[in-house]
């Protein structure tokens, strides 16, 4: 958007002085839909890594919308528009509440109403029906949403799910057509399944439409099938043997011509025995042309005839238990009809196993056409259901859209005390102090070319916990922006707590230093020359003690050893001591005594401006560099290393060091509690009064001193 006139845009949004700079808040529901008028300028961060906030994860990422990790004003203004079209009240976005009234959506836009389309949906598959809203952990509870298994789009019914009539028509589709699973885990049919099953039920019965018409398909009955399946299992064997025993009565004469002679087996090799059995006839010829049932049989027979020659339809036809040819032949023919229509029955097997009246009743029209619905019905609740992406979205959006706004249309979060914002990652405990700006950083170097423009003192922190083979470690950029250095360095270790209560080992791994406070600025002139004359005395006595080493080498190479001191009496030893220390005591007095008499001809005031010209000379660049930068600091540029793009600086003044730098107040003992009353305020206000003092007298000397330097000031 091409921004038009930013006074009007932003005479609609209420605006408030946070961290130094006018910044818009959104405290309700019409101050949200007014952003979308507001000119991109005044939003104090226009740009922010997804990463880089600590919030829900799902809501960044319904936000960040081209998922390239990046939040753009775009982008929170197409979540905004969202909301101010399928919202009518925006009582829970004010609340940050994550349960959504039914009459707060927006039937009216057709984005609304389809919302409370899916939000009544996972209700009623959640059992609650009669619900007024729907809440985050409804919907996020997707595993019970889809364990409803009728109206849950998977398109699949289950038998469970329906009367005990169409369960038997489901159950019997499943044994004849097989399952699909549904999304509950239970098994069902879909519509293909069904329409599998339908049209293998129609053929079947088509098939037994042709018995009906043509009762020669039928010789036997219902019983036809069962004779002629023994019928077939038999009739090669019978067959041959009949052939057999008609090629016997025409062999009387030579009998033996039918014989193999050479057929034997070793009756204790069965597998020997099983091979003679499978080349030997169903039994013996005989020239009486009729196959005695109860006579010898091959015993791999013997079953499948006495089978066949149980059934009472084909007893009737023996005589004495014997079959003639004749009787055989008429079989034959008889079953010949059949066996060809049953070569032509469907593969149906579940559906052979069931009447055929049954199988009428399954695929009649009314059943088939409940289950069609019902299946449409499930298909139709899984449209509804997809749209429940975008109800999950509103309900993030309700409950966490508003503190969003507070850490990037506004810095509110940042400067409120008591929990720490998005854009801080914990708080760091070391050297007595509270560090609350930490910030997560994944590339230092970068961090380090960015953040040092900011003028403030950066400490890069390693942060570990857990066991060594699963260790979370994180790296920080922590701001120290209240009290000293002295203490700090890298190596040192401390505690981070994370805002979900985790204690993490902190270890400071490097530094950018900068001006911590002005009381540090101060005195570090002092710590510098402090620091400045210590090496040089250092370097002096090393000097002095490595030139007392050489020379004492050069005479022992030169055998110049020092004379052995002559002995003394013990008498003569005390009184010669005691005259050296009379000796040494003179001299020091005689030197006391000439740097009074020289100082006598200077004015204390003189050698007051010497000691503050010295100080300004070498102390006043660094002190005014210092306060320099302290005034300079800018916590926008600290934030912007961290990949925010803020619109505006922001100073971080001495309050606001304070704020983010702490160190936390002592808790009182019983007795101290006791004398605060009567004492401790008292001393409280006399240590205020005493600095204050002691401040301005300083002052008042070096003014003085300067002033009578230069003539301006005389002493008498």
């Amino acid at each position: 958007m091409i921004p038009t006139d930013s006074a009007k845009e932003a005479a609609s949004q209420d605006f408030r002085l946070i961290g130094g700079a006018w910044q818009p808040v959104v405290a309700n529901f019409e101050q949200l839909k007014a952003v979308l008028e507001l000119d991109e300028a005044w939003f104090a961060i226009t740009g922010i890594d997804a990463a880089s906030l600590r919030a829900d994860q799902k809501f960044l990422g319904y936000l960040d919308s081209d998922k390239n990790g990046k939040i753009l004003t775009d982008e929170i203004k197409a979540a905004i528009r969202f909301m101010a079209e399928v919202l009518n009240d925006g009582s829970g976005f004010e609340k940050g509440s994550t349960e959504l009234a039914l009459d707060a959506l927006n039937t009216d836009s057709p984005a609304g109403a389809e919302l409370l389309s899916s939000a009544k949906q996972v209700l009623s598959n959640l059992g609650k029906a009669d619900a007024s809203s729907v809440s985050l952990a409804d919907i996020t509870d997707e595993k019970q949403i889809k364990n409803c298994v009728l109206c849950n789009g998977d398109g699949i019914i289950t038998p469970d799910s329906v009367d005990e009539k169409l369960a038997a028509v489901i159950n019997l589709a499943i044994k004849q057509s097989g399952a699909e699973t549904d999304c509950s885990g239970a098994s069902g049919i879909n519509a293909a399944r069904l329409d599998s099953f339908v049209g293998a039920a129609k053929a079947l019965l088509a098939w037994y439409q042709e018995a009906d018409t043509n009762p020669s398909l039928l010789p036997f009955g219902e019983n036809t099938r069962n004779i002629y399946n023994a019928f077939s299992q038999i009739k090669e064997a019978i067959d041959d043997y009949f052939l057999s025993s008609a090629t016997l009565s025409f062999l009387t004469t030579d009998p033996d011509r039918l014989a193999k002679k050479d057929s034997t087996a070793d009756v204790r090799t069965p597998a020997e025995v099983m091979e003679l059995l499978k080349k030997l006839a169903i039994a013996a010829p005989s020239a009486e042309d009729t196959l005695d049932l109860d006579g010898a049989i091959n015993p791999l027979w013997k079953d499948k005839v006495q089978k066949f020659a149980a059934f009472s339809e084909i007893k009737e036809l023996l005589q004495e238990n014997k079959l003639t040819r004749r009787v055989w032949l008429d079989i034959s023919a008889k079953l010949a009809p059949a066996g060809e229509w049953f070569k032509r029955c469907p593969d149906a097997p579940a559906l052979l196993a069931v009447s055929k009246d049954e199988l009428e009743k399954a695929i009649a029209e009314d059943g088939i056409n409940a289950l069609n619905d019902l299946i449409a019905k499930d298909l139709a609740a899984g449209s509804t259901l997809s749209k429940i992406d975008n109800l999950h979205k509103l309900l993030l959006f309700q409950a966490h859209m508003k503190e969003f706004l507070r850490n990037s249309l506004n810095l509110g979060a940042l400067f409120t005390a008591g929990t720490p914002s998005w854009l801080q990652a914990g708080m760091m405990v070391m050297d007595g102090r509270h560090f609350a700006l930490t910030v997560p950083v994944t590339n230092i170097a970068d961090h380090k070319r960015i953040v040092t423009t900011s003028n403030i003192c950066v400490a890069y922190v390693e942060v570990t916990r857990g066991l060594p083979g699963a260790l979370t470690k994180m790296q920080l950029a922590v701001a120290i922006t209240s009290g000293n250095m002295r203490n700090l360095f890298p190596g040192k270790h401390g505690v981070f707590f994370d805002p979900s209560g985790n204690v993490y080992d902190a270890k400071i791994t490097d530094f950018i230093r900068q001006p911590v406070s002005i009381c540090e600025a101060l005195m570090s002139p002092f710590f510098k020359l402090g620091e400045f004359l210590g090496k040089q005395a250092d370097k002096m006595l090393a000097s002095k003690s490595n030139a007392a080493q050489q020379d004492l080498s050069k005479n022992i190479a030169a055998g110049k050893l020092p004379p052995p001191a002559p002995e003394q009496k013990s008498g003569m030893n005390g009184s010669m001591l005691l005259m050296g220390g009379g000796i040494g005591l003179a001299a020091i007095g005689s030197s006391v005594a000439f740097i009074v008499k020289s100082l006598q001809n200077v004015s204390f005031w003189s050698i007051i401006a010497i000691l503050c010209g010295i100080l300004l000379i070498f102390g006043g660049p660094m002190i005014l560099t210092s306060l320099i930068k302290l005034y300079r600091r800018d916590l926008g540029r600290f934030l912007e290393a961290s990949g925010c793009a803020l619109n505006f600086p922001l100073r971080l003044s001495m309050e606001l060091g304070n704020f983010f730098t702490h160190a936390p107040k002592r808790p009182l003992s019983s007795w101290e509690k006791g004398q605060l009353i009567a004492q401790g305020v008292i001393k409280k206000n006399r240590r205020k009064t005493t600095y204050v003092l002691l401040i301005l007298l300083v002052l008042a000397l070096l003014t003085c001193g300067v002033m009578h330097h230069f003539g301006y000031l005389t002493f008498k």
